[in-house]
């Protein structure tokens, strides 16, 4: 004889996961095919945390944070983290072959989990085919060009551990002008295309104390 129980019990993590509760490894399509058997796809769609958060890309200014914020989300989510600039530049800031650059995304790309930053616009759409979750960190210039200066002074140098290896940390005014204009040449062509990603989880953040309070990262 058997017993249904009538507490309704929430599992942590994803909501993806709570539907493949039975059958660990359904896959994306299995569990949505799940949800709109179950006429819940559409409410599970509307809700702030939707489906899953497995493949993330955060996007945003220079200096904005994207790098720190992916390893504090890595390790919260327990999820790789993949840092686009080291894929994309060589010793001493030589972009890569734009194949081989292509080839190496895309293989990160097909991976099942991952959190992955950088803007990298021409690659824009083509990360947006395999992630389930942007999040856009749409901070003020002003912010992010004292971020990258005071970036600048303390690894001046010296390659980050978020850059590839022999790119030296280096004060670059072309850089800073870019950060400045970013607004003015890139922030519609980014609204308008979260704007179409209806299946995706896309949050815009507009500093960093909403960042960590709607990520829960405090503490």
């Amino acid at each position: 004889m058997g017993m249904v129980f009538q507490d309704t019990i929430l599992f942590s993590r994803t909501i993806g996961e709570n539907i493949s509760y039975g059958k660990p490894n359904a896959s994306r399509d299995e569990i949505i095919k799940a949800a709109k058997n179950a006429n819940a796809y559409d409410f599970i769609m509307n809700m702030p945390r939707r489906m899953s958060m497995e493949r993330i890309i955060i996007i945003g200014k220079p200096g904005s944070g994207k790098s720190t914020l992916a390893l504090k989300l890595g390790k919260k989510l327990d999820l790789p983290v993949v840092h686009i600039d080291k894929i994309y530049w060589t010793e001493g800031w030589v972009k890569k072959n734009k194949a081989l650059f292509i080839e190496e995304l895309e293989k990160e790309l097909k991976k099942d989990k991952w959190i992955m930053d950088g803007n990298f616009n021409k690659t824009l759409e083509k990360r947006l085919e395999y992630c389930d979750t942007v999040i856009y960190l749409d901070y003020p210039a002003i912010l992010c060009i004292f971020s990258v200066l005071k970036r600048v002074i303390k690894n001046f140098g010296r390659t980050r551990n978020d850059m590839a290896n022999g790119c030296p940390e280096k004060l670059d005014i072309d850089f800073l002008r870019y950060i400045w204009d970013f607004d003015k040449k890139l922030k519609r062509k980014y609204y308008n295309i979260l704007t179409s990603a209806k299946d995706k989880n896309v949050f815009i953040f507009k500093s960093r104390k909403e960042t960590a309070e709607k990520l829960e990262l405090n503490g």
